[in-house]
């Protein structure tokens, strides 16, 4: 019995060798479509790469192939946002039986940071004024481009969060991002801590 993969493999022979059309191609495999004047044979498979790798994804659109791209990814261990540009397409037949590729595209995927580990159990994110300044209304909270920056620290175990809502991708220059990105404690959030640790005891 023919496998559906052997009968793809016939008619693209036979669409090399004009034996049969576009419109043909499509009666012989079920389930394949015509798009954009190409044949498709299997129109859910989109395949993913960022220049690295090709990966063939059953997807509802290139999006979310390229979504699903970068989520299965390893990406390194980074303390802030990164964005991956990811191009994706479906596999398609010309007339002449030559492979192109259809409905392609890009797609910036975002790549968020791991959460530093805490002393406690989770962390618990303040904006104490003596520690991220700013205004009284709105402590840490500091205008950037179109958008903020917002830092916050951890009263348990001193990490910084700066959440930017104006952020830049560095490799295309797109703006309007947003991004995390983690701080190591330093003397000031300790020492904050410790205050805080001296108004419990007391």
């Amino acid at each position: 019995m023919t496998t559906r993969e052997e009968l793809i493999s016939e008619t693209i022979e036979a669409l090399k060798s004009a034996g049969i059309t576009l419109d043909e191609a499509v009666e012989r495999v079920p389930g394949s479509e015509i798009i954009d004047g190409l044949w498709v044979p299997n129109p859910s498979t989109w395949t993913a790469d960022d220049g690295n790798v090709e990966v063939e994804y059953d997807s509802d659109s290139g999006e979310e192939a390229a979504q699903l791209y970068v989520d299965e990814g390893s990406w390194g261990n980074s303390s802030e946002t990164q964005w991956v540009k990811v191009y994706y397409w479906r596999v398609g037949y010309d007339e002449d039986g030559d492979e192109q590729q259809v409905y392609h595209g890009s797609y910036l995927a975002e790549v968020e940071p791991d959460e530093p580990e805490c002393s406690a159990d989770e962390h618990d994110w303040c904006s104490p004024i003596e520690v991220v300044h700013g205004c009284v209304e709105n402590p840490g909270v500091y205008g950037h481009g179109g958008g903020v920056i917002i830092t916050e620290v951890c009263r348990h175990c001193g990490i910084y969060r700066e959440t930017d809502t104006w952020a830049q991708d560095r490799s295309s220059g797109r703006q309007g991002l947003e991004s995390i990105a983690y701080r190591d404690a330093d003397e000031q959030s300790l020492a904050w801590i410790a205050s805080l640790d001296g108004e419990t005891a007391a």
